[in-house]
């Protein structure tokens, strides 16, 4: 079930970078900005935007199809849990960007298996 929207996600890859590298670089933005008390700096607020929408969009087919359970988690929190996961798994840098948010995602919140 991962598959089709990964491929969906990599069929969709933005014209400003489709890089693991770019979304943590556009996450951190939105780090920046969470975590300030004043909203953060405008250089912040566009990256920032990029990252909430493509991480919205994917949490939301991850959740649909069943494959991440994120419960009550908020989009703050994943977004964290992306940034954190990075920085422990470079190698994700350099792949599509929804390579290591899936990764992360899958680890972080499995959704328990159902019997049939």
């Amino acid at each position: 079930m991962l598959v089709p929207f990964l491929a969906l996600a990599l069929m969709q890859s933005s014209v400003l970078g489709d890089r693991g590298s770019d979304l943590f670089r556009n996450c951190q933005a939105a780090v920046r900005e969470i975590d300030s008390p004043t909203g953060g700096v405008d250089a912040d607020l566009q990256p920032g935007q990029r990252c909430s929408d493509y991480i919205s969009g994917l949490a939301d087919g991850m959740s649909q199809a069943h494959v991440a359970c994120f419960g009550e988690t908020t989009r703050v929190a994943i977004v964290r849990v992306y940034v954190a996961f990075m920085q422990v798994h470079p190698k994700y840098m350099d792949e599509h960007q929804a390579t290591g948010f899936y990764t992360a995602m899958l680890q972080t919140y499995p959704c328990p298996i159902r019997a049939k």
